[in-house]
């Protein structure tokens, strides 16, 4: 099996952004595809003349220790900020503390640090993605077509994918 060089990522999400980064501490090169003008997907924040509002995920639940080391790394850059731990689970259970993090200036601020350094492409809504000579091939709704060794995609036509599974697949086969 040959070695992934490049990858396209579907969504500038968190997940799609932080695979992205971790795709590229490996040496790959990546491309991410974005439907929507801005990054951060559900981590979505609206400015108005009222002022700044996040209408997205009010919070990031570290539940995950890989996960936990970027909500660290963020945290110490400045970017988030801790709301302390809340129990989960059913009445009568104990449950787990789990810490919450917030963004500082937005939830958008996390995603919006990650994409200053990546290669990101707005308002480019996946099609189609299929498998060509070398590769993968995605065709966006605006015509346009991106190519690369490797595929890691958040949702496409419904289908769903992990970015952190899809990072860890091609780092494996990378190796």
């Amino acid at each position: 099996m040959r070695r992934a060089k490049s990858c396209l990522i579907i969504g500038a999400g968190i997940c799609g952004l932080t695979a992205a980064k971790l795709l590229c501490e490996f040496g790959m090169r990546v491309s991410i595809l974005e439907k929507s003008r801005g990054v951060g997907g559900r981590l979505a924040t609206q400015r108005t003349e009222a002022g700044v509002f996040d209408h997205g995920a009010q919070s990031l639940t570290v539940r995950f220790e890989i996960f936990d080391s970027f909500v660290t790394e963020w945290h110490q850059r400045g970017l988030l900020s801790a709301l302390g731990q809340r129990l989960r689970g059913l009445p009568g259970d104990p449950g787990t503390h789990q810490p919450h993090f917030r963004g500082i200036t937005s939830m958008t601020a996390v995603p919006k640090f990650l994409a200053a350094a990546l290669p990101h492409h707005p308002s480019q809504r996946a099609k189609r993605a299929e498998t060509c000579a070398g590769g993968w091939r995605v065709t966006t709704d605006q015509g346009s077509i991106f190519s690369g060794d490797a595929f890691g995609g958040m949702q496409i036509e419904g289908a769903t994918l992990s970015g952190f599974f899809a990072a860890r697949q091609l780092l494996s086969l990378s190796h």
